[in-house]
């Protein structure tokens, strides 16, 4: 497999959170794979949301966790219930998660073969 058609297959998982308004504009801080993008002023430790998404042979397959303002927003929780929601579509579609964050497709279906 060409390293390009790998990092194809690889799950991405990028974090939103809320933040204070500025400016009467409320502002958004995402973290993700590679980059993290903050403004000057830190975001609210409430609220924010999850995505988990990978792309495979042109078809986008996506997972996604919220946080509502009222709990405390955690990386972890987020990413577990994203890639957990995630894997159940890919599952339904042929494909499964491997332990390094890939994916393939399961044993024993035409994809595989």
């Amino acid at each position: 497999m060409s390293e390009r058609r790998a990092m194809e297959n690889r799950v991405r998982v990028q974090h939103f959170r809320v933040g204070r308004e500025i400016g009467g504009m409320p502002m958004r801080y995402f973290r993700g794979h590679g980059f993290d993008v903050f403004h000057t002023e830190e975001p609210d430790e409430r609220g924010g949301e999850t995505e988990a998404h990978v792309e495979i042979d042109g078809q986008t397959f996506w997972g996604r966790a919220e946080c509502s303002v009222k709990d405390s927003f955690c990386y972890r929780t987020g990413r577990q219930i994203a890639v957990g929601r995630l894997r159940k579509q890919l599952e339904e579609a042929g494909y499964t998660i491997t332990a390094d964050g890939m994916v393939e497709p399961l044993r024993g279906t035409a994809k595989s073969e």
